[in-house]
């Protein structure tokens, strides 16, 4: 026994030292290394040569605010120069002379920008790494120095002559040489961080996004194989060797996310001379922090599966307070966080909520159904609004009041989250998901008739939102993406049938074209089934699409069955993971079907592929719930 024993324990550990051998292997031969990032090897570069901290010169905004004598910009139109709401010319009495000193500070940014451009240019053994830098710096000064030529030969009376027309060559001119986009709608300035000019106004950030990046490629082995083994050591204790498959699943498809993010933040913009710094280049080691935070989350619940079950039955017991926690949960993510949190947020509330009342009115309605059928008719609604007409001994009257009471919580929530998200946030990829969540749970606990009935009513609501501009964006995206007001179908296109038939492959991505024409910036969260046509070609995307679809349907079924043949809060476990991993696959298909211009794109992205939280928290939490909601038997063994 002891032998067999013996051998069982070989076998594990063989089998996981042997899963990390081989994502070591995948690791370094697609890996990019990190010399070949712009970024890197400018950090290195500036490091050795000395640039002297100077005084901060006038920016754009307030050149903007003292044009008008010092008013906030959110008064001003700041590209004309003139007052939002008069209409006319803002500038006030020393806005000549405003102008003449910031025509001379300009002269002064340039001189810096040409300093640097000779010293990198002694500096390097002209890198192809550093080439589109040095193009890119070179085109600055070549626009600024005839922008300026051009002031400079009007004279100063001219120039003060003519001050509005100036203003606004003088304010495009200082928005170049800060690299900052101005939005006038919102009164707003932001950086471009890609844009070459972040090499004079943010030098320490640009050092510190370029030693991140060298430090994550150094560290991204360390941490996905030391992660990995204790994850599959922890699902093999949980559930043997069937937990250690699931588990070797989901660990190699967060892998593929993590080398295809890895290959973006080195290689991005390669090419363009639109991108001389990469706009990608700080999300490896953003994306290895949310790994980390998923894995050390799964790892938690593996290991405190009391802990789990404790939170599971207390959410259980009190599920009127849960759904208006939930509630502030989701409404707070929406306004404080961002719309991707606040999304993930409301699906899994949704889940959690659907899998208390299946949990708690499941086998109620199901005998209702049999036994007292009258309960669900007509009469019952009405007995329901007119509260005064109930009897408390009459036993289908009890029945009524039981089911009625979580059904009409769950209905306010639905109608409050949904209604906020799809309103007031214009979530539309996140209410879809929710609410056909919401539809499963009908349709579990009452049958096909009342879902037919909202069905109905989300199709009415569909089609009414498809009049808006929102919607009419993405439909014309998908019917007529060469000739649509956005162009990121023409590029996603254009990219998919230059990666005909069997792509590129993995680490040979071509983010741009020999035109210089890159992927959407958005390419790593929205566009990822289009990323993968580029490493596999169409039918490797395919391939990866009905993997990825069939994994979570498996445990879903799995977790389906285990949710009618279990008992207590083994049960509820069970059906919240059905939930959250329905949440995965109707993610996965909206995602992979927009791509393809079945349906029109919801801005979601491919669940455990595509960057952030909410690609990767669900179905985290799912395969920790699925290795922790096994039979009462094992239950008890192993808590």
């Amino acid at each position: 026994m002891s032998l067999t024993i013996k051998n069982k324990i070989i076998i594990l550990v063989v089998t996981c030292l042997g899963f990390c051998l081989a994502e070591f292997l995948i690791i370094h031969k697609y890996s990019p290394v990190p010399t070949s990032s712009r970024e890197v090897v400018l950090t290195e570069l500036l490091q050795q040569i000395s640039l002297k901290e100077r005084d901060e010169l006038i920016s754009a905004e307030s050149f903007c605010s003292a044009w008008a004598g010092g008013r906030p910009v959110a008064e001003l139109d700041c590209r004309s120069g003139r007052d939002l709401k008069l209409f006319s010319n803002a500038s006030q009495g020393n806005a000549k002379e405003i102008l003449q000193i910031t025509v001379n500070q300009i002269k002064t940014r340039l001189d810096r920008l040409a300093s640097i451009r000779a010293k990198l240019g002694d500096a390097t053994n002209n890198t192809s790494e550093l080439a589109q830098i040095l193009d890119a710096l070179d085109a600055k000064i070549l626009r600024a120095r005839q922008k300026l030529t051009e002031l400079s030969s009007l004279g100063d009376a001219q120039l003060i002559q003519d001050s509005p027309g100036n203003y606004k060559i003088v304010f495009e001119l200082l928005l170049d040489l800060e690299g900052q986009v101005y939005q006038s709608l919102k009164g707003s300035f932001r950086n471009k961080p890609w844009d070459i000019a972040q090499i004079v106004q943010h030098k320490d950030e640009l050092v510190e996004r370029g030693n991140q990046l060298k430090q994550s490629l150094s560290l991204l082995p360390k941490i996905i194989i030391c992660a990995s083994l204790i994850l599959l050591l922890l699902a093999f204790w949980r559930m043997g060797w069937t937990g250690l498959c699931f588990m070797a699943i989901y660990l190699s498809f967060c892998l593929l996310g993590l080398l295809i993010t890895a290959d973006a933040s080195v290689h991005f913009g390669e090419n363009s001379s639109y991108f001389p710094f990469n706009p990608l280049g700080d999300q490896l080691h953003r994306q290895i922090a949310i790994i980390s935070l998923a894995y050390g989350l799964l790892a938690l619940i593996l290991v405190s599966k009391s802990f789990a079950n404790g939170l599971l039955r207390m959410a259980m017991r009190h599920p009127f307070a849960t759904t208006w926690f939930i509630v502030a949960v989701v409404f707070s993510a929406y306004s404080t966080l961002s719309p991707a949190i606040g999304s993930e947020a409301l699906q899994l509330g949704t889940a959690l909520l659907a899998g208390i009342n299946l949990t708690d009115q499941g086998r109620v309605l199901h005998l209702t159904h049999k036994y007292a059928p009258e309960v669900f008719k007509i009469s019952s609604i009405k007995l329901l609004l007119r509260n005064s007409s109930v009897d408390p001994s009459n036993p289908l009257h009890r029945v009524v009041l039981h089911i009625a009471k979580p059904l009409l919580n769950f209905c306010a929530f639905s109608l409050l989250t949904l209604g906020a998200c799809t309103l007031i946030f214009n979530d539309l990829g996140g209410a879809l998901i929710s609410m056909l969540m919401m539809i499963t749970a009908l349709f579990l606990a009452f049958g096909s008739k009342p879902t037919w009935v909202v069905l109905l009513i989300g199709a009415v609501s569909a089609t009414t939102l498809s009049f808006t501009d929102k919607l009419q964006v993405r439909i014309d995206l998908m019917l007529a993406p060469m000739s649509a007001s956005i162009s990121d179908f023409a590029r996603l296109l254009a990219y998919s049938e230059a990666s005909k038939p069997l792509g590129f492959g993995l680490g040979q991505l071509r983010w741009c074209n020999q035109e210089g024409t890159c992927l959407p910036i958005q390419v790593l969260s929205d566009y990822m089934p289009t990323v993968l046509n580029g490493i596999a070609g169409p039918y490797g995307t395919l391939i990866l699409f009905m993997g990825l679809a069939i994994f979570f349907i498996v445990i879903a079924g799995i977790s389906c069955w285990r949710f009618m043949a279990q008992q207590g809060i083994a049960r509820l476990a069970s059906v919240v993971t059905f939930f959250f991993l329905l949440a995965s696959i109707i993610q996965t298909l909206l995602t992979f079907l927009g791509n393809w211009r079945l349906i029109p794109l919801t801005g979601v992205g491919a669940p455990l592929l595509s960057i952030g939280f909410s690609s990767i928290l669900a179905p985290t939490l799912a395969m920790g719930l699925f290795l922790i909601s096994t039979s009462p038997l094992k239950e008890g063994a192993r808590d």
